[in-house]
């Protein structure tokens, strides 16, 4: 099901959508701590997809393990950093 926010996902898509996007970078991801934070950027349709709630091969949500954020555009990045 879907509405103008976010797409309804079952546990196990967000499993598979993690393996599909994140897991070649679970090397980086397993260094995060509870105090770091994960900004995302989606493009197009993958801004649908909430990233804190995705889930790691373990199947731990990812917002419990550090602060994932979402962006829409890098422009909104660089305002972020500027303050």
């Amino acid at each position: 099901m879907m509405n103008s926010q976010h797409l309804c996902f079952s546990t196990d898509c967000y499993k598979q959508i993690y393996k599909l996007l994140l897991s070649p970078m679970d090397d980086f991801l397993s260094k995060l701590t509870p105090a770091d934070h994960l900004i995302v950027v989606p493009h197009g349709a993958m801004s649908l997809v909430s990233f804190g709630r995705l889930r790691d091969l373990k199947g731990t949500v990812l917002n419990e393990k550090f602060t994932v954020t979402t962006l829409p555009s890098l422009h909104a990045l660089r305002h972020v950093c500027q303050s």
